[in-house]
């Protein structure tokens, strides 16, 4: 497969980005698996102009997509540069084609995926959107400032794409329920990384904790800064190592080493450090801590779990628990006095750090960067075959289409010469048949009635009304079973439905004539009840024309007495207007029902329709044979394919 990694960080420009960082294991992998791996790495520190890099690195493709337009401190910058100048850089980059792929995963950050994929990857190949943090979550986490236009492009690229994807449940069901939407619509995926069992030498000559990660609220660093003086006041011979940085990196540090300056030889503040240094501290170090209160994986934990650390997290703090699982213990968020007991307790019991230890490595083996590209492979594969288009439903649009015209004819003929010429000629009826005019078994079922219940203007119900379950049910069921089966289902639906109508036919009515797609409509509904019974349908009430009708007469009759009684003199009279009011607007909303429960009920109103003899001009028994032949064509088809897979 030729797949594209669109990324909007990458390690060479954000090095203490997750995000970041996963791309940069997951390409190579994907490469070792024999697809064509192409990284889109969305550089917002460098200007639109420019020319990006386009090179090879460890078998995989970089292409490096420029993407600021002003400076990022202006409010200008803040709001077009990462979201607005994704338009900009698509036009600017027409004339340069950028790679087209046969699929792509792409994070929901920033506005470039959302117009990338509305403008450019629109229909043409699939693509997954990967959904980390978002801008919501960072924003009631106080890690950046509210930014309405980025979230709503986020949270509607994520509504709107078809293939989802995250790295833990937990983070899938908050997604979910914060969105509405569907849980199984997202797929989740595990971050992997590589199982090093590579061994350094410690720089730092006695034991200590480290507490690695951005300086900001989410990442907890704040409360591991409140933890650490409880711990040392009570263990004098801890030591902490901190590493990393941001914004507030610089105010948090000399603000703590104002109030206790006493810990200042016992608290080492490294800032950012390379990755080979980092992958040092975390085999060097007795267990790594990380309170951090929202994470939706968690992959500082798995660093330092590959190399039998245990280490230290937050409760509810979103896909950490799943991550650590055993591998370490957890504490209550915002609570610096439960993680300095937490520290404590694992600095002074040997036993347990062993345990913890050993769970720690046996946990990260099941996150491995092979495993996260194995299902990444088996999920694009997915992709790829679910949105191959479906295979044109020839069938269906010959039928749908004959018939239209034929009818068509039909009134051209009946404004003409006053009467149905082709109606009276291509019906079936009992003297059709001993005629010997067999074809008339089959073409009834391409005419319709030129007039309904004696009314001239209603010609076109009858052919809408078969046409719309058609065009619904027909393209569907011809998927599903194939051209031939299909039309043989059609057509012996049609020849089903003439001769279960000629059996109930008494002699009296020898000069009785059928007409119409009825039948083999019947047939549809029932054959497609057989296949997928339990298949949920949207119902409008509403649409039923007669039930529309009735209700829109009573909501004007309701609102009417709503109006002159301005005080609900009469208690029960007001109630029951209100209600009515209500039904109307409540029945305009679609009820999910199966399938086989509308199949069921239609057919059990044609045999009360039959038995008390309403609507005589309507053939229900045509109607209940089509439904039957429907029914026991799939049956059989299910019965010869079983045996046939017992054969081979």
């Amino acid at each position: 497969m030729n797949i594209g990694l669109m990324t909007p960080y990458w390690p060479t420009t954000d090095p203490d980005s997750g995000i970041g960082n996963s791309m940069h294991r997951l390409a190579p992998a994907l490469v070792a698996r024999g697809h064509e791996v192409t990284i889109l790495h969305i550089n917002k520190n460098k200007p639109f102009w420019q020319t990006g890099l386009d090179q090879r690195e460890n078998g995989y493709r970089y292409v490096e997509i420029p993407c600021r337009v002003f400076s990022r401190k202006s409010w200008r910058g803040r709001l077009i540069a990462s979201h607005l100048a994704a338009l900009l850089v698509l036009w600017f980059r027409r004339g340069k084609k950028l790679p087209r792929f046969d699929v792509m995963e792409a994070f929901s950050q920033g506005g470039f995926p959302f117009f990338y994929i509305r403008c450019m990857a629109n229909g043409t190949f699939p693509v997954m959107v990967r959904v980390s943090t978002t801008g919501i979550q960072m924003q009631g986490l106080k890690v950046q400032g509210k930014r309405v236009y980025g979230n709503w492009l986020e949270n509607k690229l994520i509504q709107s794409a078809r293939h989802l994807c995250t790295h833990t449940n937990a983070h899938r069901d908050e997604i979910c329920a914060a969105l509405a939407i569907k849980p199984k619509r997202m797929t989740v995926i595990p971050h992997g990384i590589a199982l090093s069992t590579l061994s350094f030498r410690s720089a730092v000559p006695e034991k200590f904790v480290l507490i690695a990660g951005r300086f900001e609220e989410r990442k907890g660093t704040d409360i591991a800064l409140a933890a650490v003086p409880l711990v040392l006041e009570k263990q004098s011979d801890c030591r902490f190592i901190f590493a990393g940085g941001g914004d507030k990196a610089e105010l948090w540090i000399r603000r703590f080493l104002t109030e206790h300056p006493s810990f200042s030889g016992r608290v080492d503040f490294l800032g950012r450090v390379s990755n080979e240094k980092l992958d040092e501290l975390y085999q060097a170090c007795e267990f790594f801590v990380s309170p951090a209160r929202y994470e939706s994986f968690g992959l500082a934990y798995l660093e330092a779990m590959r190399y039998g650390k245990p280490v230290v997290g937050c409760l509810k703090s979103g896909g950490a628990e799943e991550v650590i699982g055993d591998g370490g213990l957890l504490v209550r968020q915002d609570d610096p006095a439960d993680l300095a007991e937490a520290i404590l307790r694992l600095w002074n019991d040997p036993g347990l750090r062993q345990e913890l230890s050993a769970h720690a490595r046996l946990r990260a083996g099941h996150f491995s960067i092979e495993r996260q590209a194995e299902l990444t492979e088996q999920h694009f594969a997915g992709m790829i075959a679910a949105d191959r288009p479906p295979p044109v439903a020839w069938v269906t649009w010959a039928i749908l289409s004959s018939s239209v015209a034929i009818f068509l004819y039909q009134l051209r003929l009946d404004r003409t010469h006053g009467y149905d010429i082709i109606g009276n000629a291509l019906a079936f009826s009992p003297e059709a048949l001993a005629d010997h005019r067999y074809w008339t078994l089959i073409t009834y079922a391409w005419v319709h009635a030129v007039a309904m219940f004696g009314y001239s203007s209603l010609f076109w119900l009858h052919l809408a009304a078969n046409m719309t379950f058609l065009y619904c049910l027909g393209p569907a069921m011809e998927t599903c079973l194939g051209h031939r089966r299909y039309l043989g289902l059609y057509l012996g639906g049609v020849i089903a439905s003439a001769l279960f109508w000629y059996l109930f036919t008494s002699a009296a009515d020898f000069d009785q004539r059928i007409i119409g797609a009825s039948g083999a409509i019947f047939t549809l509904i029932a054959g497609a009840a057989t296949v997928a019974p339990r298949e949920l349908v949207d119902v409008y009430v509403v649409l039923v024309f007669p039930i529309n009708l009735v209700l829109w007469q009573l909501s004007r009759l309701a609102r009417t007495v709503r109006r002159r009684m301005r005080k609900p003199i009469n208690r029960k009279l007001w109630t029951m207007a209100l209600v009515i009011q209500r039904m109307r607007l409540w029945l305009r909303r679609p009820f999910k029902i199966k399938l086989w429960i509308i199949a069921l009920v239609i057919c059990l109103l044609e045999v009360l329709q039959m038995v008390f003899g309403w609507f005589p001009q309507i053939a229900h028994s045509a109607h209940l044979g089509g439904a039957l032949f429907g029914f026991l064509y799939v049956m059989v088809l299910r019965l010869w394919a079983s045996r046939s897979a017992v054969h081979h």
